[in-house]
């Protein structure tokens, strides 16, 4: 396969923000205020994820990184979801189902895309 048509096939982070908020909205009933919600909490959490793995957080982004954290906790318990930090800043901060998540089969729960 040559690389232009790799390219061709590559989704744009604004194909695969519009792909998320669709399976948000769709699959577990979010309403699309509150998808773009939880998709601006993500990338605001990525964020604070780098900068923890980089540099440390002083106590004001530690304090900062907890609001989000209820911001995110008060949208899922609005539609009776479970949500799983995923502090990892490689990956997709926010892991969320209507079931409770087990750790051991993490890759089956929707993420929050954080672009």
């Amino acid at each position: 396969m040559s690389y232009t048509t790799k390219a061709r096939m590559a989704r744009t982070k604004t194909q695969v923000r519009q792909e998320n908020v669709t399976t948000l909205v769709n699959d577990l009933s979010i309403d699309l205020t509150d998808a773009f919600q939880l998709q601006r909490l993500a990338k605001s959490l990525h964020r604070s994820y780098e900068n923890e793995c980089n540099y440390g957080l002083t106590p004001r982004q530690e304090t900062r990184e907890r609001n989000l954290w209820a911001q995110v906790e008060e949208i899922a318990a609005k539609y009776s979801l479970h949500v799983q930090e995923q502090g990892d800043p490689r990956g997709w901060p926010i892991i969320i189902d209507r079931e409770p998540i087990d750790e051991q089969r993490t890759s089956s729960y929707e993420r929050v895309c954080p672009f």
